[in-house]
């Protein structure tokens, strides 16, 4: 929602210049810029280090809460973020003029919340109530920023409870504003909102037209979710109008933003490991029962022999605990694998979520075209391409994810002494995801010497570059650099970026199952379970693997795996 955040910008201008120091005011700039670049790690630091200082007011605080607000909601949950924002709501001022100003903000922070939890009633009554409170304490044009700020959560009120006129006078409204303020990277989310309109009102032209002018808007200002949304708003429309060659244009558009996976092959695949864990999870457990069982028998024999045979009380004491401290030993063993495979049960569904979770709808949608008769067969013959894409990756990240599964059961194909090049891996890896870093227009600069052979599987090797790659471009931001390459003084291959880096408190227990992924550059989702992934790997290869933030910006990632040889140059 970065235009929910930049409209909050023109509200926090409004207490801002009441700031008591300039050196404040100076910081909030800076802050305001960090944010708006995604670089929230920073943004953080620089918030809190603020908060502890003894000359931060009342007004500064009320700032730096509603700063937090936006970030919280953005990297953690909407719960987290309605936190900060009512600590800002809760901060009381002496006079009436400024408590009324800082409950306009609040109110708005609170009110962009609840509209993106689909609360539309609460988002309503908080943006209205906002837009009262700068009617009464605000001049011209603090009430401008308010009103602008306010006029789309409440058009959306209008629009969902069918109140059209309301709704299209309210959102043309918040059109003009924003074309007079000179905002027109934020008029593409008001035409989306008279697309839906319209598309209520069954004006499918008029929601067509909306929706193009749009995507023409969006394109041009390089915002890729607007871009996003009004290609899925023109597929909505183009399906209702049973025009199957332009909602075919679009889908294959949105493909090229979103890769999509056969929701079969996930299905399938996903049973056969979760069929082969249970399997295994059984056998262990039978394992370990029937070791209790002996043990108690041991005991029982053990008393027995106690009153029958006093004379070896002492021998047969020693011999039994001895025996018992083996058996307990070993059914503790077995309950530690147990409980490991319990946890790689919930890993195996994180990681196919992690690497399949995507826009099937797309293919979904295209499949109901067909089976209703809307498809001739020569646009069909257009589908097969990108279906197979779809399909060829999905199959490759499979193999990976199950050659990974293999390993750690313990049955793992080929020969633990197999070796493999790192260059030759990741120049693989690197064609694999180039259509994914040129999205963000990155340059991937491969350095890695072709003389260093490790000992490691080459399909693992694979899964390491894969995910540490793959996580330099979600964390990069567009024009950016990833080099891949040796340091000689360390001893490791490391791959680095120019991008977010890592919050300190996270780099403490980056490779560790409590921790949650973080939103990319593009707002990219994801569940955490890659650096795991590798982490396993790297230590089953006898290596270890570290990371740092770089001294200007981004982060790099070290990985040592024992070498099997070095060329002679």
């Amino acid at each position: 929602m970065r235009g929910f955040i930049l409209m909050c910008f023109g509200l926090l201008a409004t207490v801002r210049i009441q700031a008591q120091a300039s050196g404040f005011v100076a910081t909030n700039d800076r802050i305001q810029k960090l944010i708006y670049d995604d670089k929230y790690n920073e943004a953080q630091t620089a918030i809190y280090k603020l908060l502890n200082d003894p000359k931060c007011d009342k007004r500064q605080q009320l700032v730096l809460y509603v700063f937090l607000s936006d970030i919280k909601r953005i990297l953690v949950s909407q719960e987290e973020g309605m936190k900060y924002a009512r600590k800002a709501l809760a901060i009381r001022f002496d006079d009436a003029v400024t408590s009324g100003r800082a409950r306009a903000l609040a109110y708005h922070v609170i009110a962009n919340i609840f509209y993106e939890t689909k609360q539309y009633d609460s988002a309503y009554w908080y943006a209205k109530n906002s837009t009262k409170m700068a009617e009464k304490f605000s001049d011209p044009k603090r009430l401008f920023n308010t009103r602008l700020s306010n006029l789309p959560i409440i058009g959306y009120y209008y629009l969902e409870n069918n109140h059209f006129a309301e709704a299209e006078k309210t959102f043309l409204e918040a059109n003009r504003m924003f074309r007079q303020q000179g905002s027109q990277c934020e008029i593409p989310l008001q035409l989306l909102k008279l697309a839906d309109l319209e598309a209520k009102r069954n004006n499918l032209g008029k929601a067509e037209k909306y929706a193009l002018e749009a995507e023409s808007m969006a394109d041009s200002c390089s915002v890729s979710n607007y871009v996003a949304a009004s290609y899925s708003k023109l597929i909505d429309i183009y399906v209702q109008q049973n025009n199957a060659s332009k909602m075919l244009k679009y889908v294959n558009k949105r493909d090229s933003l979103n890769q999509g996976k056969s929701l079969d092959m996930q299905r399938q695949n996903t049973e056969v490991l979760e069929a082969r864990h249970n399997a295994i999870v059984s056998k262990k457990e039978s394992a370990v029962s029937r070791l209790e069982t002996k043990a108690q028998q041991s005991r029982s024999n053990l008393l027995a022999w106690i009153v029958v045979v006093s004379v070896l009380l002492l021998t047969l004491s020693v011999l039994s605990l001895h025996r018992l401290k083996q058996k307990n030993r070993v059914i503790q063993e077995q309950k530690n694998e147990v409980d490991r495979l319990n946890k790689l049960n919930r890993r195996i569904f994180s990681v196919v979520s992690h690497d399949f979770k995507g826009p099937l709808h797309n293919l979904q949608g295209i499949i109901a075209l067909v089976e209703d008769g809307h498809l001739d067969a020569s646009t069909f013959k257009d589908l097969a391409l990108t279906i197979g894409k779809q399909t060829a990756q999905a199959n490759m990240v499979l193999e990976n994810l199950l050659n990974w599964a293999k390993s750690e059961y313990g049955h793992a194909n080929g020969n633990s002494s197999q070796s493999a090049s790192p260059l030759a891996i990741s120049d693989e890896i690197v064609l694999q995801l180039k259509s994914v870093a040129e999205e963000k227009n990155l340059v991937i600069d491969n350095q890695v010497p072709d003389s260093i052979q490790l000992q490691i599987q080459p399909d693992k090797l694979r899964i390491v570059y894969r995910n540490l790659i793959n996580n330099a471009i979600k964390y990069s931001f567009e024009g950016g650099r990833i080099t891949l390459g040796f340091d000689a003084l360390k001893k490791c291959l490391y791959v680095r970026d120019e991008g977010l880096g890592i919050n300190p408190e996270t780099l403490e227990k980056l490779f560790q199952s409590s921790v949650s992924s973080g939103k990319g550059t593009h707002l990219e989702g994801g569940y955490g379970i890659g650096l795991q992934i590798t982490s396993e790997l790297i230590r089953q290869a006898g290596g270890k693997i570290t990371a740092q933030n770089n001294p200007d910006r981004g982060a790099s990632i070290y990985f040592h795996i024992p070498a099997a040889f070095e060329k002679i140059a």
